[in-house]
């Protein structure tokens, strides 16, 4: 059987499985769409074989493009508090990425003067064409075949600017051998971000971008108006755009806003500055939320909403990064620099192997039958929604203790069947599911199996048939913040809102609460939930809530950073006996 090749100079020619094919490459055979074909333009006789494992699938709760993602209800920072993430196991196969591969254009990678014999430099100059030829082709769907191997090069942008790709690698391996020690240089793949705009250069980089104010704008609105009507002229109709804002961090890079989420633009009107999108917003955005002045010394503002293009000159975000197979190993240089990070609309991992992985600003990213070993994997910020499934991560020897870690700035965070060794500890993603999984703790240091950050709020927590080992150490299987959780003195109140001088005591507290979070104020008796954050005169930080009638300068008010924990059964603490859960709050019914 054969499929349809594009050479190097973008002739086509065919190939198969035995070794008559143009050039003498052959197409290796375990390569298989999903559906058992691969093929350009969708015009090529299947190429047929085994699968090594189970094909990546996109969960029922992800979207399957323009870079959203939803749960059972919409996720809505609005007045009352949000609906917990569904309890549903992402697991269902969809059609989607069966066509995705069959669709593709296939490249092989020896064509271009890659060849796990060369070195670095040699290979540079074939990554340098290859690049070029699938930059050419932002709506292929590239397909691109690597022959076993360890391949060596210094410039780690290959995949820079390429908008659909397929990488398919079982028996490769990828290491960048540059001497530079700067991170984003010497890490295995780099593609930059949607807030840099340095281009495709080596960092450091300059030129940083946060987009264009916009007015208040309510989850559910299919559009959003510029405060400058004019700079709603920079987008046009098909293009993708992030919309954000709500800065809980004020500092480090990339920024770390709360909510976002991507839209594409359908019309726009450049004299009012109204800016619609096809989909409606799933969030609420506030004209009133602070703007940290000189972000990680960017000299840029983030944290009021605003919108920004992910199609410019110098970035245009992937919409497909699909790694099938692949060894990332560390740099040969600085081995510490050993981190596999790559954005986009849907990034896969399926059948990789690395020591670890940074997943933060894509729109869904799923790790699927991968091991990562030698260090701690993390979520990182602005990420919609992270699937770590059938998967091992081992931070040993550089990080034993922590197995993963972070995703303050997720949306949603998945577990299925997967095995930690080290503990899952000091995340936040707004809403977290572990379905079937195992936790080996770090036996002499561990105080838990999984623990929140404490410092930002949870929306919902799910655990079920989940097992963590216990060897004497661990004194619970889940912990977040302690009883009697966070604690604020309000200020001063107007009317039922609580009230504080806007200071790094109050930023604390910006970062902590949540719309839809239950409040309880002990000196008055009372409990509230949120239903606005927002600031006024420039130093005053407002929580408005509903519940508490009499709330007064000078009380303490109380709050937990989880606010609802489901309990799906089947979690087992293995080996000495200790609480699963650490409450509160106490846990919902599913």
């Amino acid at each position: 059987m054969v499929g349809t090749l594009v050479g190097c100079d973008g002739s086509t020619s065919s190939a198969s499985n035995s070794n008559d094919a143009t050039n003498s490459a052959t197409i290796p055979t375990h390569v298989s769409s999903i559906s058992g074909s691969s093929s350009s333009s969708g015009s090529s006789t299947p190429v047929q074989g085994p699968q090594p494992t189970n094909s990546a699938t996109i969960p029922t709760h992800v979207s399957s493009s323009g870079g959203s993602s939803s749960s059972s209800g919409s996720l809505s920072p609005v007045p009352g508090p949000p609906p917990a993430f569904s309890n549903t196991i992402p697991d269902t196969p969809n059609s989607t990425l069966q066509g995705i591969y069959a669709n593709s254009t296939i490249l092989l990678a020896d064509n271009y003067g890659i060849s796990a014999g060369n070195i670095a430099t040699t290979n540079d100059t074939g990554f340098a064409a290859l690049h070029a030829a699938m930059i050419a082709g932002p709506s292929t769907i590239w397909h691109v075949i690597f022959s076993p191997g360890v391949y060596t090069y210094t410039n780690n942008r290959w995949l820079w600017g390429i908008q659909n790709v397929i990488v398919d690698a079982y028996g490769a391996s990828f290491q960048c051998t540059t001497t530079d020690p700067n991170y984003q240089n010497a890490i295995p793949l780099n593609v930059n971000d949607f807030f840099d705009d340095g281009g495709n250069v080596p960092v450091p980089h300059s030129t940083f971008v946060n987009g264009y104010l916009i007015n208040t704008a309510n989850s559910g609105a299919t559009s959003v108006t510029t405060s400058t009507a004019s700079d709603a002229g920079i987008f046009s109709a098909g293009m993708r755009v992030l919309v954000y804002g709500y800065d809980q961090q004020q500092g480090g890079y990339p920024p770390n806003m709360r909510y976002f989420e991507e839209k594409t633009v359908s019309s726009v009107n450049a004299s009012t500055g109204v800016v619609t999108f096809t989909k409606p917003l799933q969030y609420f955005y506030d004209s009133r939320w602070w703007d940290t002045t000189n972000y990680d010394g960017l000299g840029l503002s983030y944290g009021a909403p605003r919108i920004l293009s992910l199609q410019r000159a110098n970035y245009t975000r992937a919409q497909l990064i699909w790694i099938k197979g692949g060894n990332f190993l560390a740099n040969s240089n600085t081995p510490t620099l050993d981190t596999l990070q790559l954005t986009g609309d849907i990034v896969i991992y399926e059948d990789v192997k690395g020591l670890s992985f940074n997943a933060g600003q894509s729109g869904q990213t799923l790790i699927i039958s991968s091991n990562f070993t030698g260090d701690v994997s993390n979520g990182d910020k602005m990420i919609d929604s992270l699937l770590i499934q059938d998967s091992t991560l081992d931070p040993a020897p550089i990080a034993p203790n922590i197995a993963f870690s972070d995703c303050v700035g997720c949306n949603s965070l998945s577990i299925i069947r997967s095995t930690f060794y080290g503990n899952i500890n000091l995340i936040a993603p707004r809403n977290l599911l572990i379905s079937d999984s195992d936790i080996y703790p770090n036996p002499s240091t561990s105080y838990q199996g999984i623990g929140t950050a404490g410092g930002n709020p949870i929306w919902s927590v799910s655990i079920g048939n989940t097992r963590v080992y216990n060897t004497g150490s661990i004194s619970y299987g889940f912990t977040n913040v302690a009883t009697p959780g966070n604690s604020v003195t309000v200020g001063s109140v107007s009317g039922t809102t609580l009230q504080m001088t806007w200071n790094s005591t109050a930023v604390t507290v910006a970062d902590q609460v949540d719309y839809g979070m239950t409040l309880t104020d002990t000196t008055a008796g009372c409990t509230g939930t949120v239903t606005g954050i927002y600031l006024t005169g420039g130093n005053t930080l407002n929580i408005a809530q509903t519940g508490c009638s009499s709330p007064r300068g000078g009380d303490t008010v109380e709050f937990y950073d989880v606010i609802n924990k489901y309990d799906q059964g089947g979690n087992v603490i293995v080996g000495a006996q200790v609480p699963f859960w650490r409450g509160p709050p106490v846990l919902a019914s599913p």
